[in-house]
């Protein structure tokens, strides 16, 4: 088990190396923002084309896999829905992290990167998501005795604050935190 941390843009979507790019969205969010707005870039708005159409509504814990483009550098991606903004609770992004985390184990995916909902998108403190995201790790992936490599996207300030609970959790339950 290891976990890295990456700011979050079009260079680090590119540098990324895991097998499974997982972005999360709301229902109403046009167009796509955060890691699934830059790899809707990459991907030539091929995932906005999929919430017009009506392939991911954005309904909480709602699952799209797709493997990668061709200009995107990932061979799996898969876009999770967090239902509406006004109505994301912590108990759905509870919800939403275990159901993130079980589908990832059934791919399998040995590899992962992320997006961390909290921050100035979301209801929730960045340190307090990244807890319960830790919690739902354990209780799912940990509890296994998986070893899955994860990355962290975020931005700056979110990083810092993902910073303490991680490095906890690596002494906790073994690890290795990488350069970040």
């Amino acid at each position: 088990m290891s976990f890295s941390m990456v700011k979050m843009g079009l260079d680090s979507l590119d540098e990324l190396e895991c097998d499974t790019l997982v972005a999360y969205h709301f229902a109403e969010e046009r167009p796509l923002r955060g890691l699934a707005g830059f790899a809707d870039w990459r991907m030539n708005g091929w995932l906005s084309r999929q919430v017009l159409h009506g392939h991911a509504s954005g309904r909480p814990r709602e699952t799209l896999l797709t493997p990668g483009k061709r200009q995107f550098p990932i061979p799996r991606l898969m876009m999770v829905g967090l239902g509406v903004r006004s109505e994301f609770t912590p108990d759905v992004f509870r919800a939403v992290c275990l159901s993130t985390l079980r589908s990832l184990i059934r791919l399998p995916s040995s590899s992962f990167a992320l997006e961390i909902p909290g921050g100035d998108r979301h209801h929730l403190v960045p340190r307090q998501a990244m807890e319960m995201w830790l919690t739902a790790y354990h209780q799912t992936v940990v509890s296994l005795g998986m070893e899955v490599d994860v990355t962290f996207v975020g931005g700056p300030a979110e990083i810092e604050d993902w910073r303490d609970p991680v490095s906890r959790f690596e002494k906790q339950y073994g690890g290795d935190l990488g350069a970040f």
